[in-house]
């Protein structure tokens, strides 16, 4: 099987992007599946992709995963197009900021967060911005709501202008 890194996806201990025969395929490691499982149970992985606010994927079978550390193996609905936040217009980045601020908010409603609130987990498909991180979200603890608002306001906006 021909199987190939996505360059920069590397980073999260949570999972990766990869591709297989020319298929996108992201893998979750074990040490996200309380987080996985949280996303899933309480409703907010459906709420979102049925909205078309996340991008949705399909289960697959395990004997896809890259390594041992594997979890789940999804693969996500690809995109055909992607796109960065210094190519787009301030209204692409306006919506874009709106959309994660909607999702945070509805993370909270579910006792999760974004621990992950870059511009480049947006992209832009059929007109509509679409959060395309699945491993961006993170139970809720008590104290720690400022430190995603922060990471958003600090470091997407500085890159987004």
């Amino acid at each position: 099987m021909n199987s190939s890194n996505i360059p920069g996806s590397f980073r999260d201990p949570s999972g990766f992007l990869y591709r297989r025969n020319g298929q996108l395929f992201r893998q979750i490691n074990t040490e996200y599946q309380q987080e996985y499982e949280l996303l899933l149970q309480s409703g907010l992985y459906e709420q979102l992709s049925s909205q078309k606010m996340l991008v949705p994927h399909k289960e697959m079978p395990l004997d896809l995963a890259l390594n041992d550390k594997a979890y789940k193996v999804i693969q996500p609905h690809q995109l055909p197009f992607i796109s960065y936040p210094y190519e787009w217009s301030f209204s692409q980045l306006k919506d874009a900021a709106l959309l994660t601020l909607s999702i945070q908010q509805m993370a909270l409603e579910k006792d999760m967060v974004l621990k992950d609130a870059s511009a480049y987990n947006v992209q832009f498909f059929q007109c509509r911005p679409v959060f395309i991180d699945t491993l961006s979200f993170e139970r809720y603890h008590e104290g720690t709501h400022g430190v995603h608002t922060v990471s958003f306001a600090s470091i997407s906006w500085r890159h987004w202008l």
